[in-house]
C-alpha cells in the first residue's frame, strides 16, 4: 500500500488534533463557570478529572494519580514505537496518531492542571455520556479505527 501522507503530514495532522484538543480546554477554562445547555442533547460542564475515561480511577490521593500519569505515558511511548514501525512499513497511521494526540493533550492537561479537562456533555433520553473533551473522542475514534483494522 503507498504511503498516504509524508512524515512531515503526519506530523502536521497529530499537531492539528492537539491544538484543537488545546484550544478547546482553554476555552472552556476560560469561560465555564457553569453548565452551559446548548440544545437538548449537548451541554458544556468544566470537569476536572484525576482518573481515565469516564472518571475510573478518579482519586484524590497524589501518589496515585502520579502512577497512573506514569502508565499513562509508558503506553504512549509503546504505541508511538508501534506507529514509527507501522509508519516505516508504510502503513497508514491516522488511527494511531488519533490516539497518540489525544493520550498527549490529556498528559499535558495532567502536568499542567493536575488532571485532564472535561466538559463535553452529552444527553439523550435517559442517556448520559460521562463529561468529556476532544482528546477522549481522537482516542475513542483512533482505537476503534485502529481495531477495524486489525488485520492490516
Amino acid at each position: 500500500m503507498k504511503k498516504l501522507f509524508s512524515a512531515a503530514g503526519y506530523i502536521l495532522f497529530f499537531a492539528f488534533i492537539l491544538a484543537i484538543d488545546f484550544l478547546s480546554k482553554q476555552w472552556a477554562l476560560k469561560t465555564l463557570y457553569k453548565e452551559v445547555i446548548l440544545n437538548n442533547y449537548f451541554s458544556c460542564e468544566l470537569v476536572i478529572n484525576r482518573g481515565i475515561s469516564w472518571g475510573i480511577f478518579h482519586h484524590a490521593q497524589q501518589p496515585f494519580f502520579i502512577a497512573l500519569s506514569i502508565a499513562i505515558s509508558l503506553l504512549v511511548v509503546l504505541l508511538i514505537g508501534y506507529t514509527v514501525f507501522r509508519f516505516i512499513k508504510g502503513r497508514a497511521i491516522y488511527a494511531e496518531l488519533l490516539v497518540i494526540a489525544g493520550a498527549t493533550g490529556n498528559l499535558i492537561d495532567r502536568a499542567l492542571y493536575n488532571g485532564v479537562v472535561d466538559f463535553i456533555f452529552i444527553h439523550i433520553g435517559t442517556f448520559n455520556s460521562p463529561v468529556f473533551n476532544v482528546a477522549d473522542a481522537a482516542i475513542i475514534v483512533g482505537v476503534a479505527c485502529m481495531l477495524a483494522v486489525i488485520h492490516d
